[in-house]
């Protein structure tokens, strides 16, 4: 689950709003995302949200 993964809500509207396509993209948006995800952590992170958008869509 995207809460689990030590992302507040702000945060999570953020990626959700800006919809960076990879970690490093999100981190240059969101630089405290560095300290508290691996790029790879960060990557299943935006994955998922971008599977939850295109159920809306």
């Amino acid at each position: 689950s995207l809460m689990q993964k030590k992302l507040h809500k702000f945060g999570l509207a953020q990626l959700a709003n800006l919809c960076p396509e990879t970690a490093e993209e999100a981190k240059s948006f969101i630089p405290s995302l560095d300290e508290r995800f691996e790029d790879d952590e960060l990557q299943q992170i935006l994955d998922d949200i971008k599977t939850k958008r295109s159920f809306q869509y």
